[in-house]
């Protein structure tokens, strides 16, 4: 990841927290075997440094852009979550660390990854370590608890699972839930003890390993859905097949009206998929799309004839369940370069022909709003829109207390391949990866305080703000400053601004202009290119005059073309040559990744502190 320090590392607890140390693990060996040194060695290797190309080609396409801005899933790219409250969640896959410690977020904003339409047909494995501090004898009905949300058009399963308590194996049930799309994988603790303990609290770690797969999703021809038949469904389907007061509707009556709608939007055929695309274009043309903080009833938005994708998505389950034709509610985000935003949409699953159910995406939203001239049935059933599943597992202890501190890896070995049934080689498999992910991303903070590459905050007050890099009059005699910060997501943001009053500086505006436009061809095969390059124009509200032009290029960017942008930059006279040169090397000392990240922590070291008191 980048050049090592030569004196001994300083662990960066509380940010990284690693469990390790004696007595923490039951059933741990002390030395670890060769295999499983060298499984560690390439694991952590592949999950902080995979050596990508330096020569990257434009990014073209939806796929490419979107594994760019956020925690996604990719076959076969290693991906390590930990959780240990109260420190921050975090996410590491690429040579990325992604977290948002330092502000408050939303669900769809943390750390949490991501899997996309076009990520089906595949196997995950994942191992998963669980350690938490509790004493004496586990409580009557205790149980840890793994959830894999599952979306509905991968038909997702769970294979070859195992776990253990300790160096114990121990059975483990996997069931599944449609309607909620979930995997729950339990594992039952109570009547346990804690052998031997040596203090009033005791680490109990339990492990669970397997693989997650991941049917083909696509579109299939529209002959191969079945005549439309009031058949019955498999148990697991009945629910979704079917309105049901106080979840879907609130009143009988309200049952009556949406089956009075859905049989005459049925009466013309008798093929179930046709019925989708009919429900779809009877919601996206009675609905006027309409943000609402409040969330609607289907009847209410009916009556209302308007909503936002939350209104949509329910009247069409409604419809559909209306028609018993399964169907569920979808949520995550969606993104195709210019859009990128919380999303809802609807899975939906007719039978086919040989009696099987295939789930596919319905986007009643999208087709409400493609315009004139765009066919509703390019909204149903399609496989490559972005969009985004939040897929990360969800980790608890039922009936039963104590700190947890959860590791999750993801393709953390090749699919079929052999597998560390013994729980004392798994345990310190993790226990060498996540200590040498620490080590590595710590000795890189330490080089930044070492060096005296700590960057300001634009505001000390405020928790998470942006480390300001530059902030000068752009030039004499010209009334704009020029200012470059670092922000917390990972991106770079250059302000030109003008005193409110002032004659716009046209020259420096078309600079920025110019530069925009440079690496929009270069790196976007100049296509929107959202979340990763962006120019913005602010004007003041009561005289509308343009007082900010800002830059904003992405964590794409900053980790892969930096060299390049720096160049453009001091080209058009936007930065001073020392200027590009601090920056590069606050990036060389980083590795290249994670600059933000690494300036936090850098700042916790004792010499970090000390550098900042001296400044």
């Amino acid at each position: 990841m980048h050049r090592q320090t030569t004196r001994p590392c300083r662990t960066i607890i509380g940010v990284f927290v690693l469990v390790t140390g004696s007595g923490v693990i039951q059933g741990s060996d002390t030395t670890a075997p060769a295999a499983v040194e060298a499984e560690a060695h390439a694991l952590a290797h592949e999950l902080l440094d995979p050596s990508p190309s330096k020569v990257r080609p434009p990014l073209s396409s939806d796929r490419a852009h979107a594994r760019t801005i956020d925690p996604v899933m990719t076959e076969g790219t290693a991906i390590w979550i930990r959780e240990a409250l109260p420190a921050p969640s975090l996410t590491v896959l690429g040579g990325r660390v992604f977290t948002y410690k330092d502000v408050t977020y939303d669900a769809l904003d943390a750390p949490v990854l991501k899997l996309r339409p076009v990520d089906d047909d595949q196997v995950v494995p994942f191992l998963i370590r669980m350690v938490t501090t509790r004493g004496g004898e586990i409580p009557k009905g205790a149980a840890a608890i793994v959830s894999f949300p599952s979306p509905l058009i991968f038909n997702p399963r769970i294979r070859n699972v195992q776990a253990w308590v300790g160096s114990d194996s121990i059975d483990v049930s996997v069931e599944a839930s449609k309607e909620e799309a979930r995997i729950d994988l339990r594992v039952p603790l109570d009547g346990l003890v804690i052998d031997s303990v040596q203090h009033s609290e005791q680490a109990m770690m339990i492990g669970i390993a397997g693989e997650l797969v991941l049917g083909p999703h696509g579109p299939i021809p529209a002959n191969r859905f079945s005549d439309f038949a009031d058949s019955s469904f498999e148990p697991k389907l009945a629910g979704l097949a079917s309105l049901e007061i106080g979840r879907d509707i609130a009143t009988s009556d309200d049952r009556e009206r949406l089956e009075g709608i859905a049989d005459k939007l049925a009466s013309p055929s008798s093929n179930s998929y046709d019925r989708v695309v009919a429900a779809t274009a009877w919601v996206s043309d009675r609905l006027r799309y309409e943000k609402s903080r409040a969330t609607r009833s289907p009847i209410e938005a009916v009556e209302d004839r308007s909503g936002d994708c939350d209104e949509h998505a329910t009247l069409l389950v409604a419809l559909l369940r209306a028609m018993r034709i399964p169907a569920r509610h979808a949520t995550g985000l969606l993104y195709n370069f210019d859009t990128f935003l919380a999303h809802a949409w609807v899975e939906v699953g007719p039978a086919t022909r040989d009696g099987t159910v295939h789930w596919f995406i319905v986007d009643p939203t999208l087709a409400g709003t493609a315009g004139e001239g765009v066919q509703t049935a390019a909204f149903v059933q399609f496989s490559d829109r972005l969009l985004l599943y939040p897929v990360k597992p969800a980790v608890h202890l039922e009936n039963m207390t104590g700190r947890l501190t959860t590791d999750i890896f993801l393709n953390w070995r090749k699919p079929g391949a052999r597998d560390l049934s013994d729980p004392s080689r798994s345990n310190r498999l993790v226990e060498l990866v996540t200590s040498s992910i620490d080590r590595e991303i710590s000795s890189g903070a330490e080089r930044l305080a070492d060096e005296g590459l700590l960057l300001h905050r634009q505001s000390a007050s405020i928790v998470g703000s942006p480390y300001v890099i530059v902030d000068r009059p752009l030039a004499d005699g010209r009334p704009t400053t020029i200012q470059l910060r670092l922000e917390n997501e990972e991106r770079l943001v250059l302000d030109l601004t003008t005193e409110i009053g002032s004659k716009i500086d046209e020259a420096a505006i078309n600079e920025l202009r110019a530069v925009y436009r440079s690496l929009s061809a270069a790196f976007f095969a100049s296509k929107p290119a959202y979340h990763n390059l962006e120019l913005v124009y602010l004007r003041d509200r009561h005289t509308d005059w343009l007082h900010t032009v800002t830059l904003r290029l992405g964590r794409y960017l900053l980790e892969h073309q930096l060299d390049r942008v720096l160049k453009r930059l001091s080209k058009a006279n936007l930065l001073m040559a020392e200027e590009s040169a601090r920056i590069a090397e606050v990036a060389d000392a980083s590795g290249g990744r994670n600059l933000y990240l690494l300036q936090e922590l850098a700042r916790r070291l004792p010499s970090g502190v000390d550098r900042l008191q001296d400044e």
